[in-house]
């Protein structure tokens, strides 16, 4: 199966990991992707067909930051 990464999901992840400080290497093994993934993720136009499994990870690893001015 496949899922969509939005526009929404794509910035937020940019953001995140710029926040964090991380490369795009240390990004794909906190999020657990392979890097040609994940760079797909990042410079792709959005919406980004991937398969369910980077969805989900990109996902869970995303809901697990907690972003500038979250309590």
């Amino acid at each position: 199966m496949q899922s969509i990464i939005t526009n929404k999901q794509q910035r937020k992840l940019i953001m995140v990991s710029a926040l964090n400080r991380l490369n795009r290497m240390s990004l794909a093994n906190e999020i657990g992707v392979s890097e040609p993934t994940l760079r797909k993720v990042l410079v792709s136009k959005p919406p980004i067909i991937v398969n369910n499994r980077t969805y989900f990870q990109v996902n869970k690893w995303l809901d697990g930051q907690v972003e500038e001015g979250e309590p």
